[in-house]
């Protein structure tokens, strides 16, 4: 999946997929339906970010993010043509990492509850769900690590390997309860005392 920075041409296929889908047009047809009008002065605005997605037969959706301090709010759509095919998780994976590269450390997403390839399409990304909102929408958010964080240390040695509780290093008898160690017998003492 490819993604270019949404110009007049961009919203003008909003515009049409809007007005030729009855669903999405119910949804997002009374903003994204005027995208031309309503879209391009928001474009304006250093915190907001509109693309339009392709595959190789071309365009087939669009992504609107707006970043205010570390939030993004998202909307992305896939249009009929091109739905089923498992390219809404692969435009909500573009999305997220284009939140993160514009410095987002977390994604709300509102979905209409009966929108189910939407709703599984998060859940699957990891969102977690918020309950509804005071649109009666889904309401979705998703952490993103902190770049700046450290990494978790690594073991240098690696994982350990498997004891043979049959073992004669091991403090643990076949049947499971302890008995002592070769040192520790010497001093009196039974493993995990």
């Amino acid at each position: 999946m490819r993604v270019r920075a949404i110009d007049e041409d961009g919203l003008r296929q909003v515009e049409r997929w809007l007005a030729a889908d009855p669903v999405g047009g119910a949804i997002f047809g009374g903003f994204y339906g005027h995208a031309v009008e309503r879209w391009t002065p928001l474009l304006q605005a250093p915190s907001r970010h509109g693309w339009i997605t392709f595959d190789e037969s071309g365009p087939i959706g669009f992504i609107d993010l707006e970043v205010l301090d570390d939030e993004a709010e998202i909307t992305y759509y896939v249009s009929p043509a091109h739905r089923g095919r498992g390219l809404g998780r692969q435009t909500l994976d573009q999305v997220v990492q284009l939140a993160a590269d514009v410095g987002a450390r977390q994604i709300h997403a509102s979905v209409d509850p009966a929108n189910e390839p939407g709703l599984a399409t998060l859940r699957s990304a990891a969102f977690t769900d918020l309950g509804t909102n005071e649109f009666d929408e889904a309401e979705f958010a998703l952490t993103l690590p902190d770049p700046a964080a450290p990494a978790p240390p690594v073991d240098p040695v690696g994982p350990a390997e498997p004891i043979d509780p049959t073992g004669p290093a091991s403090p643990v008898d076949p049947a499971g309860t302890a008995r002592p160690t070769d040192s520790a017998a010497a001093e009196g003492e039974v493993a995990g005392d």
